[in-house]
């Protein structure tokens, strides 16, 4: 079976796609849509007493981000691990599983855009996130330098 030609993305993330996956992407409907994601990073005032340690999970989202993975935080009704999942509306992830984002706000911008890790929850205030009550749907990306930060809007995809 032919896989076509392997390139890697213009994303900066390091991963490597074939166009026949690009093409699949392409014409791919998001899980979730229109989530604001906003930064966090390893800093207590960010985080628990461990910041490197993704809440849930055990990662250490600061290894991930030296080796050049790129972990996000989702909202816990979508993630398997929470105990505010499975409302029956939302999709949920599984830990360290692999998703896309492309951001709706900054379609240019590398840190909002290509492959990521689903390895960490936000803290349970953001749980429910709905226009009708002001709340949004919400993430957020690990970044481990803070002069790195970045807000923007990505639909999330499922590999």
């Amino acid at each position: 079976m032919n896989n076509g030609t392997w390139f890697e993305l213009e994303d900066g993330s390091g991963y490597k796609c074939n166009n026949y996956i690009y093409r699949y992407m392409e014409d791919r409907k998001p899980e979730i849509e229109n989530v604001f994601f906003t930064s966090y990073n390893a800093e207590r005032g960010q985080t628990d007493s461990t910041p490197c340690v993704a809440g849930g999970t055990g990662i250490n989202v600061c290894k991930y981000a030296k080796e050049g993975k790129r972990v996000i935080a989702l909202s816990q009704e979508f993630l398997e691990w929470s105990m505010y999942s499975g409302d029956g509306n939302a999709p949920i992830f599984k830990k360290d599983e692999v998703v896309w984002l492309e951001s709706t706000s900054l379609p240019d911008d590398p840190r909002c855009n290509g492959y990521f890790i689903v390895g960490d929850a936000m803290n349970p205030r953001f749980v429910g996130g709905d226009r009708a009550r002001n709340m949004e749907k919400r993430g957020d990306i690990f970044m481990l330098n803070r002069s790195d930060n970045v807000s923007c809007y990505s639909n999330v995809y499922r590999i």
